[in-house]
């Protein structure tokens, strides 16, 4: 019989593979030799493993989760390898275990690690060397039914500490997102590779920022919480910030005052204003220059893009809707001369205006509407 598949480019037989699971992959792998060849050419299936362990409520799944991903994790030991976690480790169940065993084992080669966990049992993970780990995206989900009354370490936490040898274990760390998770108090060692920390305020409360990222260059702040920088800002500081390409912040988790001025002279801020707070003066700190263009982009979350032609440098301010920003309108508009809005705005942006006290349509010589 001739197997007329044979004839195929081996791109396309790769992508019949990407409408198949991992499990599937593998039966096709036993059609012949050929198959095999092509199925464990794949990149997509050997080099990202999943670890779901929820997905396996009995012994029969856990057996099947474990040795898919010890065949994934065998079949792409030439490679860097991505790893996602989902789900609750009990040490207690022999199958969980071994794959949180096998995670370790691996760390070596790690590149992109993606975790979302109830467990304080992964913090045994960041324990191990990761010397290729460049992106770590980390959530812990503490389970409501293990608070406790009495906090005992690691069962119940509300937040997972990262062990101070965590930086050393990864220096080639770049991107660091986390949730529920906080650096350990017992230090703040350097993370020498990070460009990108996407974190709440309480992560990075007590930390001096310009000594703990040094080579930061993207800082999101958000959740609730608020982070205050020190008053007034020291040369280190000043440095540091300027040297900022992007900052995303949320209006209730910075404390805005004059010895911020530096924060806002980054190429890009990006500023979610809630109007529950007084936002006028991150507004007049944020927009500098005299001849600016107003870009209201219609989007989920009315967003103002803010360019000053002087500097090349875009402003962005986010509000809740549109009619929120107009409460700030007089100290924003004297320095905006165009102003960009989309036609569904109209009325509402019409209504506002006419309510409004002053003139403050007077500074501008161009209104578009998309």
């Amino acid at each position: 019989m001739v197997d007329y598949t044979r004839q195929l480019p081996a791109e396309l037989c790769l992508k019949l593979l990407d409408s198949l699971d991992l499990a599937d992959v593998i039966r096709v792998s036993l059609v012949s030799r050929w198959w095999r060849l092509i199925a464990f050419d794949h990149p997509t299936y050997w080099a990202t493993v999943t670890l779901e362990p929820r997905s396996a409520p009995h012994e029969h799944g856990y057996a099947r989760a474990y040795y898919l991903a010890a065949a994934q994790l065998e079949r792409s030991s030439r490679s860097p390898i991505t790893i996602h976690v989902d789900g609750y480790f009990r040490e207690e169940v022999p199958f969980e275990h071994a794959l949180l065993l096998l995670i370790q084992s691996n760390m070596y080669r790690v590149n992109n690690l993606d975790i979302a966990s109830e467990s304080s049992s992964i913090r045994s993970i960041f324990l191990c060397d990761a010397p290729i780990l460049e992106e770590l995206h980390l959530k812990w989900c503490p389970d409501p039914d293990l608070m406790l009354p009495v906090v005992v370490p690691g069962v119940g936490d509300e937040e997972l500490l990262l062990p101070t040898s965590f930086p050393a274990k990864s220096p080639r760390l770049r991107l660091l997102n986390v949730e529920d998770v906080r650096l350990s108090p017992a230090g703040f060692p350097t993370f020498p590779a990070l460009t990108t920390l996407i974190a709440s305020p309480r992560f990075c409360q007590g930390v001096c920022l310009p000594e703990v990222f040094p080579c930061l260059r993207e800082l999101t702040l958000g959740d609730l919480g608020v982070y205050r920088f020190p008053q007034p800002l020291t040369p280190l500081w000043v440095q540091w910030i300027t040297r900022l390409e992007r900052v995303s912040l949320e209006q209730h988790t910075i404390s805005v005052n004059t010895s911020c001025h530096a924060l806002f002279n980054v190429p890009r801020l990006e500023v979610s204003l809630n109007m529950d707070t007084t936002a006028s003066n991150c507004i007049v700190a944020s927009i500098t220059g005299t001849a600016l263009h107003a870009n209201l982009r219609p989007d989920s979350q009315s967003g103002l893009h803010i360019f000053d032609p002087s500097t090349g440098r875009t402003r962005v301010l986010a509000f809740y809707r549109l009619i929120d920003f107009i409460v700030t309108w007089g100290a924003l508009f004297p320095r905006v001369h165009t102003f960009e809005l989309d036609i569904s705005d109209w009325i509402e942006f019409a209504i506002v205006i006419h309510h409004t006290t002053g003139d403050p349509l007077s500074s501008l010589t161009t209104i578009t509407l998309r």
